[in-house]
């Protein structure tokens, strides 16, 4: 019966066939999304793309604080082809964040090979679920900086860098206009560096060089270079959205994703 099925096939029935599919997969989307177990409100999601088409000219981070004034302290969407329940209070997450490793949420996010493909799979502490390797780095960090001696030391860094950036704004004047979430992603980053590293990467110096157009060329060349390394991190942090959300086909095949995908690559090669 098959063989004869395949023998009576031509490709006039090529559309046919694809019509069909494409029924049987949006009914078997939809049947799983409206019979799923404790629905939760949130944004209606379409096949195979879910709810990402509806952060494109968002931004990440905008898009969830406006779906958290719609929809309240908890809800949920559907982000490559799983479900995922976002918490925006406190005390909603913090039986899950404990100091342990018998945590009945080891997970932030769900594996997905576009994680695997943007160099995520199995490396560092936030998003790592290889539980054998998160347990080894989740060590490292305890050991190298929760210790008194070195708490006492972040604190002293905290301060000077404050006290540098705050000099910065001073000799910008009162009436420049201060963009506080540039200055505070590159105090965060310059933070972490030090922390991380013991080494000091200028970001706030930086980007008070790039902002009053400093043509000391001795200082530019160090100063330069952590520019760039702060690029590179906002170019390569929001490309993480793109691989977690959007499954391989919506990548290679739907025209805007597509775009987007070699846009960042072009820029984390360059």
């Amino acid at each position: 019966m098959i063989s004869t099925i395949i023998s009576s096939f031509e490709i006039s029935n090529i559309p046919s066939l694809l019509i069909i599919s494409s029924i049987i997969y949006v009914t078997h989307f939809y049947y799983r999304y409206f019979t799923r177990p404790n629905p939760l409100p949130g944004p209606f999601p379409l096949p195979i793309i879910g709810n990402a088409y509806q952060q494109i000219g968002y931004g990440v981070d905008n898009w969830l604080l406006s779906l958290h004034k719609k929809y309240g302290d908890m809800y949920e969407i559907i982000l490559a082809g799983e479900r995922m329940i976002i918490l925006c209070r406190p005390d909603l997450i913090e039986n899950m964040n404990i100091p342990s490793t018998k945590s009945k949420y080891p997970n932030r996010l769900h594996n997905t090979e576009g994680f695997a493909e943007y160099g995520l799979d199995g490396v560092g502490v936030a998003l790592n679920n290889d539980l054998k390797s998160w347990k080894y780095n989740r060590q490292f960090f305890s050991q190298a900086i929760m210790t008194p001696s070195f708490n006492y030391q972040a604190i002293e860094w905290t301060n000077d860098l404050w006290n540098e950036m705050d000099s910065y704004w001073n000799k910008l004047g009162e009436d420049y206009e201060l963009d506080l979430i540039k200055w505070m992603r590159r105090f965060t980053n310059e933070m972490i560096f030090k922390i991380a590293t013991g080494t000091k990467n200028d970001a706030i110096a930086s980007y008070f060089n790039m902002l009053i157009n400093y043509n000391n060329n001795s200082l530019n060349e160090k100063l330069n270079e952590s520019k760039n390394f702060i690029e590179s991190i906002e170019t390569y942090l929001p490309g993480i959205f793109y691989f977690f959300a959007f499954n391989k086909f919506s990548r290679n095949y739907i025209p805007f994703i597509r775009g987007k995908k070699e846009g960042l690559r072009l820029k984390i090669h360059h």
